[in-house]
């Protein structure tokens, strides 16, 4: 599974779930909104409107199928082990990070 978060002309942008299949995205839930415009942003914010999308997939987690989300490195995360920090910190270069009870 596959989140990610895209800019569509610059004029919007979409959050999309999708099923990774030969290197390739196949979108099987979206949620588009203006860019740029703070009242178009979702009400509930990124993590709510991404864990709604995920929860709306419910028959996918029967399929024990796992999530990857691409973030920039100014994102910050919260590690059950230390504080909020930015991934960059956290991150280690050229390997994968997994974080699990995120909230």
């Amino acid at each position: 599974m596959l989140v990610d978060e895209t800019t569509c002309g610059g004029r919007f942008r979409c959050m999309m779930v999708g099923a990774a299949y030969k290197r390739r995205c196949i979108p099987l839930i979206w949620r588009c909104y203006k860019a740029g415009i703070a009242t178009d942003y979702p009400r509930e914010g990124q993590v709510e409107m991404i864990a709604t999308m995920l929860g709306q997939l419910k028959a996918v987690a029967a399929l024990s199928w796992r999530y990857l989300f691409r973030v920039v490195k100014t994102v910050k995360i919260k590690t059950a082990s230390g504080p909020l920090s930015p991934y960059a910190e956290i991150s280690k270069s050229g390997q994968d990070q997994q974080y699990e009870g995120m909230s």
